[in-house]
This record gives C-alpha cells, structure tokens and sequence, in this order.
C-alpha cells in the first residue's frame, strides 16, 4: 500500500516473466474485492492478457460465485476454490465442481509456518480426492521437505508460499545488492531452498 501497488501491477508481473521465457501456469491470489473494484469484466480480460491459467478467491463461497465462475469459464481460467477441514459437508460439493486443481487447507486459521497439520488431515485428503475429478494440492502451513514428504502419498501436490517469502527475506540484502555476484548468490540461495522442499524420489 505504501508503494501503491496494485492487482493490474501484480498481474503485469506475468507478463513479463513471460518475456523472460517462464513457462509454468502462473494462479492469481485475490481477494474478491480488488477484482470486483476493476469490474468483473475487465479483470478475467486482464488474467487472460497477461496469460494467467487460474485465479483463486478465498474469500468468495461458493454459494456467491456465480458471476465469477460465468466469466472464469468463458474466458478460460480456472476458478479454483479452496476446501477447509471445516468445511464439513460442503467439502464434497465444492470439490465436486472444482476446475483446474483444489486448493486443500491443511491447518486451520490464517497461512504462514506451522510444524504441523489439522489432525484429520488424512480423512479429510480422502474425502477430498473421492469426490474432485481434477488433482488435489495441499497449503498453509507447508514449510520443509518433511512435511511435503509426509503429504506427498495423499496429493498431486503442495503449495509453499510464507516459507519461500521468508527465505527472500532473509536473501534480501544480497537480491537487491549492486553486485551482481552478490544477486546471484541470493538467488542460487532461494532456488535451492526451493529445490530442497521437493519430496526424494
């Protein structure tokens, strides 16, 4: 906020990783009401412009959806819903109609570093993959190979955001350093840790 950045000028960043010849599906992580002060028609423009595969709204319930997923399926993005343990009953029905892949919590409050998970995990991923018809990815909380070892016979995948973004943190002096050995060195830093999180084989 401080530096008045905004979701058009996240977006942007897409492009130009694209530029730079990144090829991976890029998601967008929104809450609904930057997307909705755009205008529902000018943001789905934007994610495709800017080559988006998918966005997730964790503050949009199903049952409130409907215009976003209209415009998510016509302009092709994925609209991927996130699934609680406490989601109880609606688990089913809202990985029943997932696109893209779910977006399954796997500890209960707000995301970042935990050192472990909801203890119905494993009920939970089962009831979760029963019912979607597309694969079923695990976050919140994901900070070690450990834990995605531990997951990894229960889902497709798993997603790591606060560990990653610590890790630039603490690299940041190196990143943004005028020495371009120095950046390199942070950035071989945040790869590998990256590299490190991913299950042996």
């Amino acid at each position: 906020m401080k530096n008045k950045i905004s979701l058009v000028d996240c977006m942007s960043v897409a492009s130009k990783a694209r530029s730079l010849g990144v090829k991976i599906p890029f998601i967008l992580f929104t809450y609904y009401n930057p997307a909705l002060q755009l205008g529902l028609d000018r943001f789905f423009s934007l994610l495709q412009e800017h080559g988006f595969s998918g966005v997730i709204i964790p503050d949009l319930p199903m049952e409130e959806d409907e215009e976003v997923l209209v415009r998510a399926e016509k302009s092709g993005i994925h609209l991927i819903p996130l699934v609680a343990p406490t989601s109880d009953a609606r688990v089913e029905k809202i990985a029943a109609r997932a696109s893209g892949f779910v977006y399954c919590v796997s500890s209960l409050g707000v995301t970042g570093v935990r050192s472990s998970f909801h203890e119905g995990i494993e009920k939970f991923l089962r009831t979760v993959r029963d019912a979607a018809s597309v694969p079923i990815c695990v976050g919140f909380g994901i900070s070690s190979r450990e834990q995605a070892e531990q997951l990894s016979g229960q889902c497709d995948g798993v997603i790591v955001g606060s560990a990653i973004v610590r890790k630039v943190e603490e690299e940041l002096p190196q990143l943004c350093s005028e020495n371009a050995g120095e950046r390199e060195r942070g950035i071989a830093a945040v790869q590998q840790f990256i590299a490190d999180l991913k299950p042996r084989a």
